[in-house]
């Protein structure tokens, strides 16, 4: 009765009332002669919806952290190995922890205004987020009308969710372990993108309700202000939690980049585009007290946008276009009557008000700052439009489909070419204008002064542009103009700062933040147009035949402690690594040795882990056992000022591979040398497969004495001591032997084992995987005071890397950077 996925369905039910309640408060509130009281009680009830909310978050935790795997939500997201960090995301894995998320951040933006002082537009706002609770808090009710499904429950049992035979026969089966979280996600960067990016989601509702209640209310002025403000705060939030993903997918992903244009990618970037249009026009209305309309129309379409990029990714439409869409779970019509029901009113507004938004028949004056202003506007929902529209492919098709008819229209089949063939020309067009309106906006107000106020920054910008196309060189047309205007952009923004540096007058937050996207399209057009594979094979020789052709060409065959030129380094494979609880860097995974019955390792030998050092035979517990790091060593040879008139440049690389075992799922991430000139990225293309049967050779031995040197398959050997045991079975005698190999400045250890047991000798032996190399203590010579070592080889260790140059990405990042300082000076301008 009092179970805990019963309190917490009481939860989401009782939030899901309240937000029926405190929408109903606000709206009297509206109308009643007592406005403060009935803002009160709708602030008290919208205060009861949220602590039920937090309960929800609660009790969701609970059982995530106590694993509490017969719970479907639970099963499905977590396990019991993953970290308390992993566990902590594996609630917004799924899509009602999503929107759940979702939900919190709009309690938080409900509690900042209740606690502003009661104003028409505080409970008009009030209102609209009461809607939107509404609404998503029924995406999460889990509960059944009349044969109709309302919401996915994160609290229904296991049993209830599949039909699996086990729960016939036994109803309270409840499972050892869930299928824990996607290895893609296990990256610190999920911890905390998925949260910005829903916060963002969140924010775009605040402009979006100015709008409405400018509409609602009838005062088409009052609105700007505050609603200008949230929109530089959602671009900020939003735009975070954009490059966020981004740096996850350059970081986590072996395509080799941080934008794939893959529609889940798309659905979140037209509504960003559309906020900072929507910011620009509402400038442009509160310069002219002109284009109501616009910014009426794009502020709503901003949050429209994000209501269609949830249906998009949450319906299941794109299943089969995006590998990173949700699976439907059933809701789709619940979303499309969500979306539909804001463009309803939306529209309704709209039209009730349209004559009566104000006008001004005065024109723009043609090539004036309010002119490029306002083509950059359009210009940047043209960019929109080019992505949004081949994205939707998919609803068309269902739509077609829906009506009875036929549709098969295909999405882009090489997507990158397509938009970015496409988007550099916007881009460029944006360099350009931001240029163009900055200057004339604060440095001259007559169109007869462009070409004087911008002969300055044009020169310099020929100049540069020039100088790189030609020694770089940049050979494209389209990569010569973006080039062209981003140079522009940097120049002719840089010329507003320097005119306000000299007249000691406050700064230009827009300048700086155009100077911002200008620098990232620069890191865009490089690290994209100009990557370069530096791990070509040059050896003539086919990894495999299975391969196609760019794999064999482009990939680098590395075997254990044998180098390889690639690019300008020289390159070693070092072997295979893991990590460790509580300790930073990387083991030598043959150090470590696994007892199944325990589930644990314990060392081999003593190791220092970045001065902490660990003792032979002590118990250590591995990070994630199904994460396997490959130690790459690089060194470039070049001329230092050292004696011998060379330097090393030496560094280390780990890219890694992980598996998950419930789903044969196998992730290749790289590892990145960071440098401001470009991006050395590696990752693992393919290696040894260790569930395929090794070959070995036939055995051979060699008879050594303790402390004696000897080669294994070349490689120096020491049998550095004997160890023997006879615990708690008198019949039962194991000798144990530890074996020092030195390979290639590496030490690795063999421990065989000689079992005596009933008069009846066992060997086990000990596998060197890295050397290929199987090692016996087949015999004990106590006359001698010997022993037998027995060995067999096998091919060593092997892997199979890619290596590409992403030059000039840094300055995308940095850009962003300068951006995001940009936006928050425009904030604090407001704000003052």
């Amino acid at each position: 009765m009092f179970a805990a996925g019963n309190i917490g369905h009481f939860f989401v039910v009782s939030s899901f009332v309240f937000s029926f309640v405190f929408i109903i408060s606000f709206l009297i509130s509206e109308k009643s002669k007592n406005k403060i009281e009935w803002f009160r009680f709708g602030s008290l009830t919208f205060y009861i919806h949220s602590f039920f909310i937090v309960g929800i978050f609660i009790v969701i935790y609970y059982l995530i952290i106590n694993n509490r795997f017969e719970y479907y939500y639970v099963f499905q997201h977590s396990s019991q190995e993953l970290p308390i960090y992993y566990k902590i995301s594996s609630f917004w894995e799924g899509q009602e922890g999503s929107f759940l998320l979702w939900i919190f951040w709009n309690i938080v933006i409900g509690i900042i205004f209740i606690n502003k002082p009661v104003s028409k537009w505080n409970t008009s706002v009030m209102i609209v987020i009461g809607v939107m609770q509404l609404f998503l808090t029924s995406m999460v009710l889990g509960i059944n009308l009349f044969d109709i499904k309302i919401g996915s429950s994160p609290f229904i049992l296991l049993k209830d969710a599949i039909a699996a035979p086990i729960f016939q026969l036994n109803p309270d089966f409840i499972p050892e372990d869930g299928t824990g979280l996607n290895p893609l996600l296990q990256n610190y960067w999920m911890v905390i993108h998925p949260p910005t990016l829903f916060l963002g989601f969140a924010l775009c509702v605040i402009p979006f309700a100015y709008a409405i209640s400018s509409l609602r209310l009838a005062d088409y002025i009052g609105w700007i202000e505050p609603a200008k403000k949230s929109l530089i705060v959602s671009t900020i939030i939003l735009g975070i939690g954009i490059m966020m993903g981004a740096y996850w997918a350059y970081e986590t992903l072996n395509f080799g980049g941080y934008w794939n244009w893959d529609p889940v990618e798309n659905a979140v970037y037209v509504p960003w585009l559309f906020l900072i249009a929507s910011f620009h026009s509402i400038v442009l209305t509160q310069k002219n007290q002109d284009n109501y309309k616009l910014s009426l129309i794009l502020s709503i379409l901003s949050f429209l946008l994000i209501l269609y990029s949830t249906f998009l990714t949450r319906s299941g439409i794109l299943g089969d276009s995006s590998v990173h869409s949700f699976t439907d779970l059933g809701l789709s019509g619940q979303l499309l009557l969500y979306l539909f029901s804001f463009i309803f009113i939306s529209t309704y507004y709209l039209i009730k008000r349209w004559k009566t938004i104000p006008t001004s028949e005065k024109e723009i004056k043609k090539y004036s700052a309010d002119f490029w202003l306002f083509i950059g506007v359009f210009t940047l929902l043209l960019m929109a439009f080019q992505v949004i529209f081949p994205t939707s492919i998919p609803v068309y098709n269902s739509i077609v489909g829906f009506f009875g008819g036929f549709s098969n229209i295909a999405p882009p089949v090489q997507k990158e070419l397509f938009y970015s063939n496409a988007q550099i020309w916007f881009a460029s067009t944006i360099a350009i204008l931001s240029g163009l309106a900055q200057t004339l906006w604060w440095k001259g107000k007559k169109s007869e002064k462009l070409i004087k106020l911008i002969s300055r920054p044009l020169i310099l910008t020929m100049l540069i542009s020039s100088f790189v196309i030609l020694f770089y060189p940049v050979n494209n047309i389209s990569y010569m103009i973006l080039l062209f205007s981003s140079f522009f952009s940097i120049f002719s923004n840089g010329s507003v700062l320097l005119y306000f540096f000299k007249n000691r007058n406050f700064i230009s937050s827009a300048s700086i933040s155009h100077i911002g996207v200008a620098i990232m399209l620069i890191g865009i057009l490089f690290s994209s147009g100009y990557s370069s594979i530096v791990s070509q094979n040059y050896t003539g020789l086919v990894w495999n035949n299975d391969f196609p052709d760019e794999v064999n060409q482009n990939n680098m065959l590395l075997f254990l402690n044998e180098k390889r030129k690639i690019g300008k380094y020289d390159v070693e494979y070092l072997g295979k690594r893991k990590q460790l609880k509580n300790y930073s860097g990387y083991l030598n995974e043959n150090y470590l040795e696994y007892i199944p019955l325990l589930n644990q390792y314990i060392l081999k030998k003593d190791v220092d882990l970045n001065g902490n050092t660990i003792f032979e035979n002590d118990t250590v517990e591995v990070e994630n056992q199904d994460i396997t790091y490959f130690e790459l060593k690089f060194t470039n040879k070049r001329k230092g000022f050292d004696d011998d008139g060379y330097g090393d440049d030496e560094f280390n690389l780990f890219p890694k591979v992980q598996t998950d075992p419930n789903s044969d799922m196998i992730v290749f991430s790289p590892d990145i040398k960071n440098n401001f000139i470009e991006d050395l990225y590696v990752h693992v293309r393919t290696f040894p497969d260790p569930k395929q049967e090794i070959v070995w050779k036939e055995k051979d031995s060699i008879v050594v004495k303790i402390d004696e040197t000897f080669f294994l398959n070349d490689y120096v050997s020491v049998l550095e001591k004997i160890t023997t045991k006879n615990i708690n079975n008198k019949n039962r005698f194991t000798v144990e032997a530890s074996i020092n190999i030195m390979a290639n400045n590496q030490e690795y250890i063999a421990k065989p084992v000689y079992i005596i047991e009933d008069n009846k000798v066992g060997l086990i032996p000990d596998i060197i995987d890295d050397l290929g190399i199987k090692i016996y203590l087949s015999e004990i010579i106590p006359d001698s005071q010997s022993f037998k070592i027995t060995f067999q080889t096998t091919q060593k260790n092997w892997v199979i890397i890619e290596a590409v140059q992403k030059p000039l990405i840094n300055l995308l990042w940095l850009g962003f950077f300068v951006l995001l300082f940009g936006l928050f000076l425009s904030l604090f301008r407001i704000k003052r």
